[in-house]
């Protein structure tokens, strides 16, 4: 079966897509299967002062994976085990015409890449 990827562009975001040979997308992870993936054998991913960082199981070979410095929330490792998808979370002033409004909490859900991250921890990237 054949498969093809498209690239769809829209007002400066980008997004692809894993299409097979029939027209059918791939088919996406069950919302209750969300953060239920096992992570590697041994691996265990945590935050640390708003940073993601992985370790073994017996708390030995810490490493920073993320120096996000406002990680929170949970954690879900990639089915390649390559990856973990966290969120950060912040803050935005949304006023109205009328001045009323204030601070409102935001979340967005970031990919961190385990094996890039012993080099630089700048390496991640925003999804939502």
């Amino acid at each position: 079966m054949k498969k093809y990827i498209g690239l769809l562009i829209l007002g400066g975001w980008f997004s692809f897509a894993l299409v097979h040979g029939q027209g059918s997308p791939t088919p996406k992870l069950p919302a209750d299967k969300a953060g239920q993936i096992g992570a590697p054998l041994g691996k265990i991913a945590f935050i640390r002062e708003g940073d993601l960082w992985v370790m073994d199981w017996d708390g030995k070979n810490q490493f920073k994976v993320v120096a996000a410095q406002n990680a929170d929330g949970r954690l879900s490792w990639a089915p390649d085990n390559k990856r973990v998808a966290f969120v950060r979370r912040g803050t935005v002033d949304l006023k109205g015409p009328d001045n009323l409004g204030g601070q409102h909490r935001v979340y967005d859900i970031f990919i961190g890449f385990i094996d890039s991250a012993r080099t630089n921890t700048n390496w991640w990237y925003r999804v939502t």
